[in-house]
């Protein structure tokens, strides 16, 4: 265990900071990265009033023998927990349909900057690259999500004919195999349109997905409203209040209301939560 004062001396030692923020911030974020929860913790542990406690296994290392086996363990656990606590989203590579080096170049640009804008929406939890850029060529997107833990997998493929580049994205719900959203954009190709693609498509795509009317508000928010308002994490109390925006009435505001009033309860430092209040 080490206690709230102990964090404070090591990482903050000769600045004035708002302890209680930053450390409620940064344990969230290490919760989002791991896939934890405060509720049903795996690996970080609050103790009230005390501090926090790493409760995961820890195996001793053998050099070429257990190190290895640990850290599959942990990624298991991982992933485990991504399809257990949350709706995680991934970003596969797009399927390439000719070998030419600036077609590879632009599609690894393409999945880099539809990242990037997903990333910038704090209620999505998007799988790093580093995870999914093994998934290249034609895999089983719902194999790869349930591999990942990735609820929803976004997949496309990206071909070049002549002076056309032709981009084809869709959003599948690894769960049931819904294809949720599917788009194709043509575009010039050539040397000097080379960011044409990025920077008409990207934010086009990333806004069809994530933005508050997007298809993944309006998917997660349905899920969840079928769901007991008073058994939701403050994570999907956030995720459940966008059903209030799709449709506006005394009825969909009470149990989003109160699912959200209990989330604010539950974590003080959840901007989210507050700010959807």
């Amino acid at each position: 265990m080490i206690s709230r004062e102990e964090l404070q001396r090591r990482l903050w030692p000769d600045t004035f900071v708002d302890i209680d923020h930053n450390l409620n911030t940064a344990i969230n974020t290490l919760r989002q990265v791991l896939a934890d929860s405060a509720e049903r913790p795996r690996f970080v542990e609050t103790l009230s009033r005390r501090g926090y406690r790493f409760i995961a296994p820890i195996e001793k290392d053998i050099p070429g023998i257990v190190a290895h086996s640990a850290g599959d363990t942990l990624s298991r656990e991982r992933n485990s927990a991504r399809a257990e606590h949350g709706f995680w989203l991934a970003v596969l590579p797009l399927k390439l349909r000719e070998a030419d080096q600036d077609v590879a170049d632009r599609g690894a640009a393409l999945v880099e900057e539809i990242v990037t804008g997903l990333s910038r929406f704090s209620y999505l939890r998007v799988i790093s690259l580093s995870s999914t850029s093994r998934y290249v060529g034609t895999v089983d997107v719902r194999e790869a999500g349930k591999d990942l833990g990735a609820r929803y997998v976004l997949e496309g493929s990206l071909r070049s004919a002549g002076a056309k580049a032709r981009l084809a994205v869709q959003l599948v719900d690894c769960e049931s195999g819904a294809h949720l959203w599917a788009e194709t954009y043509d575009r010039p190709f050539a040397p000097e349109t080379a960011f044409e693609l990025l920077d008409d498509a990207v934010p086009r795509i990333v806004s069809t997905i994530a933005d508050t009317h997007g298809v993944l508000p309006r998917s997660m928010s349905e899920i969840l409203r079928t769901r007991d308002p008073s058994r939701l994490s403050p994570y999907e109390a956030v995720l459940r209040s966008f059903a209030h925006f799709q449709r506006v009435s005394a009825e969909e505001h009470a149990p989003a209301g109160a699912a959200l009033e209990r989330a604010v309860r539950k974590e003080p430092g959840y901007a989210d939560a507050w700010a959807m209040l």
